[in-house]
């Protein structure tokens, strides 16, 4: 994959910075291309399969496909709802058989390997016809390039940072803290007066998040990730690397930033932990928007977002930024052209609008959103994308080996089975192998 400096080119969305919260009307569907395939004469089914399960994504997303089936009456959507674990676990089998989704939603680093095994289909032919290139920023479709053809459309950009609840700390008279030092001071403190400091997610990606990528890069600095990621420069066990894991895993957790059973703690239960406030920070990404609009909201508080802690080592703090899931079409689907179709609704302007204002999720795209009406929450997030550097949320460009050894590393770094060290020159040996194989 080639280098990418995170950062949205994109003009109009700059007008989030007035947050012009006007209704409009929405947009009409583009019109259809020359040579766009049409709806089908008879009645057909596509089987879908996505992940956007909380009550107000699920609503807009319900919405979207009932505008589809209004405007092709001949083609009916039938939609599963697949959890991101569930997804990757079971889509090898249910796409292999033939009668799986023709559509489905997972995350983009599990689709490699259903791309090897011939599960899934490039999407290069669609594009000429829905001009899917002029509608995708560059940066959107980098994520779902592999082997130089494209195979998925991302519906999320997404970046990692620390949550926290401003509202909180005013009511307690502390400072929210900026540096590692500071933070380590302030994890004290908010843990004698019964409080966890920082909701620890150690599930999964939150392993390769708060445990491993938001800290090194702030650590060893943005160059040095991406000349691991891109030039084959520099190495996962380096020793700058290792004392960045450990200021982790050592120095945060005696300071008491964390619960000690933090290997048990789920995405979920990391989310409930802040919106209970019973813990200041929450290490997720932007995707949260809709909740933390809706925590905003129900409980009267000020919610806000900053990149990791500085590492105080000279190197700038940054936000990591990927994108963590897509769309794919099976290889095997009865009906791709529909299935084509029903992906460049998806993206239409009309279906855009309502992914932001209800759903607050915002695509790669580059429609104009200067007059949507959405929360000051979303509207924040369009702005960094539109206008900060960031780093590399590692997972979506790693091997799948690279980020199963994390989820099992992380808990076990915790519970004394393995060191840091040890850790890293695993991840270490699986990068190279990944990487020189990739390369040559």
């Amino acid at each position: 994959m080639k280098q990418m400096h995170i950062r949205w080119l994109v003009a109009s969305m700059l007008s989030f910075t007035m947050l012009l919260l006007v209704q409009c009307t929405p947009a009409a569907p583009a019109a259809p291309q020359e040579g766009e395939v049409t709806a089908p004469q008879e009645t057909i089914t596509l089987r879908v399969w996505d992940q956007f399960g909380g009550e107000s994504p699920s609503a807009a997303i319900d919405l979207i496909y009932a505008n589809f089936m209004e405007q092709h009456p001949n083609i009916v959507v039938e939609r599963e709802i697949v959890p991101t674990d569930q997804a990757d676990e079971t889509s090898r089998t249910a796409l292999s058989s033939g009668v799986g989704p023709d559509l489905v939603y997972m995350d983009i680093t599990p689709a490699r390997s259903l791309i090897d095994a011939g599960l899934l289909a490039s999407l290069d032919d669609y594009f000429a016809l829905y001009n899917w290139d002029e509608r995708f920023t560059e940066d959107g479709l980098s994520w779902t390039t592999y082997n130089g053809k494209v195979w998925g459309l991302g519906a999320e950009s997404e970046f990692v940072g620390l949550w926290y609840n401003k509202t909180l700390f005013e009511r307690e008279g502390l400072e929210v803290p900026q540096t590692i030092s500071e933070a380590l001071q302030f994890c004290a403190e908010a843990s004698e007066r019964g409080y966890v400091p920082i909701a620890p997610w150690m599930e999964r990606y939150g392993a390769v998040f708060m445990f491993m990528t938001s800290p090194i890069h702030n650590y060893v600095g943005t160059d040095y990730i991406e000349g691991l990621l891109f030039r084959g420069e520099g190495r996962w066990d380096s020793p700058e690397m290792i004392e960045a894991i450990k200021v982790i895993y050592e120095d945060m957790r005696n300071a008491g930033c964390f619960i000690e059973d933090a290997p048990a703690v789920t995405h979920d239960a990391a989310v409930d932990l802040f919106v209970s406030e019973q813990a200041f920070f929450l290490p997720v990404g932007s995707w949260a928007a809709d909740q933390m609009t809706e925590f905003s909201e129900s409980a009267d508080v000020e919610i806000e977002m900053m990149p990791f802690f500085d590492m105080e080592t000279g190197q700038p703090r940054v936000f990591t930024m990927g994108m963590g899931s897509a769309w794919f079409l099976s290889a095997n689907s009865n009906h791709p052209d529909e299935a084509a179709m029903l992906l460049d609704y998806f993206f239409s302007d009309e279906s855009v609008r309502i992914l932001a204002e209800q759903a607050r999720v915002l695509p790669p795209v580059t429609t104009d959103m200067s007059g949507f009406d959405v929360s000051s929450i979303v509207a924040w997030v369009a702005v960094q994308l539109a206008t900060q550097d960031m780093g590399y949320n590692v997972d979506v460009l790693a091997p799948e080996a690279w980020n199963l050894a994390n989820f099992d590393g992380a808990p076990a770094i915790w519970l004394g089975r393995k060191t840091v060290e040890e850790h890293m020159a695993e991840l270490q040996s699986i990068w190279e192998e990944f990487y020189w194989a990739d390369s040559q």
